[in-house]
């Protein structure tokens, strides 16, 4: 009964907790409760494939907090994302011939205490660029995720920027149907719609299959969801940044969707930005499965470490009516 979890993503989270929770002790102790207790024990279902006798383990139950800026649920979060992610762009494949790019557009920093204020600005300005003729022209779809700090962020200032995905139609790249938009003019239409005097900062990548995957909707996710609110970055800021960040971005929302994005998340019935469930959000054909045991682990003298196994008999009497326990 030592044996160790060997999903290191939880340890690693679980571990960044105890730094947050310091923050939040400051000014939010029921937030510091909530983030210390989050992920304490955890229950893994163990399965084996009847066809290939392959056995793997996948989260069944967990005490899980959804408090914004913990670091356990924000991994969740992100992988929750790349799941739902992954079905929409393949219903968008299944009825178009799309390409992607990445852009990311910036600001100014702002100090922090200005961060909702400029927030709102670039949300507006956003807005009026996807409303011109060219943005309508050469984009069928975007999800756009804002990121409210980075990685050399001065002390005193904030850091707000998106991340956008654009789907574009397969012939975007022809020069011939004059859909494709250079980084400089991006630049410009940001500029324009930011109403500044300086010229803004846009990085623009194409999304092209990896080498070793073929499969354009796997970098397309690799580079969308590879930027949450990175817990790293909250752990480096002072404690007064901190709750003023927290001051600042409650209750905004971090994602946006248009275009095929956003009819194909009403058609499959999909929220990205709902953690009501950050448990069973991967599909799994569950009819080749069978399941072997229930393994619970909880997170001890810095690991996460086996503490029972129930058999299936067990866990399918304690599981009936009952719902996945989350705060």
């Amino acid at each position: 009964m030592t044996e160790i979890l060997q999903e290191t993503d939880f340890k690693k989270a679980k571990l960044q907790s105890a730094e947050i929770v310091l923050k939040y002790q400051n000014f939010n102790p029921k937030k510091a409760k909530n983030i210390h207790k989050c992920g304490d024990w955890l229950e893994f279902a163990k399965k084996e494939n009847i066809q290939t006798l392959e056995q793997k383990l996948k989260l069944q139950n967990a005490d899980f907090c959804r408090e914004r800026y913990c670091p356990m649920c924000l991994s969740r979060k992100s992988k929750k994302l790349a799941v739902e992610f992954y079905s929409v762009l393949k219903h968008i494949e299944a009825q178009n011939k799309v390409r992607y790019i990445f852009v990311t557009f910036t600001v100014k920093n702002p100090l922090i205490v200005d961060l909702r204020a400029t927030v709102n600005h670039i949300n507006q300005s956003f807005k009026r660029m996807k409303e011109t003729k060219r943005f309508k022209n050469s984009i069928l779809g975007y999800l756009r995720s804002t990121e409210f700090m980075g990685s050399k962020t001065p002390e005193g200032e904030a850091h707000p920027h998106f991340h956008c995905l654009f789907v574009v139609p397969a012939k975007y790249f022809d020069t011939k149907h004059k859909l494709y938009i250079k980084q400089d003019e991006w630049r410009e239409m940001w500029q324009k719609a930011l109403r500044v005097d300086y010229l803004p900062s846009v990085d623009v990548k194409i999304i092209r299959p990896k080498k070793d995957a073929s499969d354009p909707i796997a970098s397309a996710i690799a580079e969308t969801v590879k930027y949450p609110i990175k817990s790293e970055y909250l752990t480096k800021m002072s404690d007064e940044d901190f709750e003023e960040l927290n001051y600042q971005t409650k209750g905004l929302r971090v994602l946006a969707t248009g275009g095929v994005i956003k009819e194909a998340l009403k058609k499959l019935k999909l929220d990205l930005e709902d953690d009501t469930d950050l448990i069973h959000f991967s599909k799994q054909e569950d009819e080749i499965w069978r399941l072997i045991e229930i393994l619970r682990y909880e997170f001890e003298n810095g690991d996460y470490r086996l503490k029972e196994i129930k058999p299936p008999a067990r866990e399918n009497e304690e599981q009936k009516n009952a719902r996945p326990h989350t705060r």
